[in-house]
């Protein structure tokens, strides 16, 4: 089974149809059918979750430590 980390799901009539972002591991039970794991719930007006460019959303740098005297 490939891993994924963001996954679909539609659950009526509590949740209508969503994207979760996984963050454990998922567990696999063919006793029951089922598949278990941990997310978080990514709201639909969130076009590009984690679509950031450090160098300008991250702010400046921080200075260069000075050197110690021994």
């Amino acid at each position: 089974m490939p891993y994924r980390r963001f996954i679909r799901v539609h659950i009526p009539p509590k949740l209508d149809e969503a994207v979760i972002e996984i963050t454990s591991s998922p567990k696999l039970s063919l006793r029951n059918l089922t598949i278990e794991f941990s997310g978080i719930v990514i709201p639909e007006d969130i076009a590009d979750l984690y679509g950031f460019d450090a160098a300008i959303e991250e702010g400046e740098p921080p200075p260069h430590p000075e050197k110690l005297a021994a």
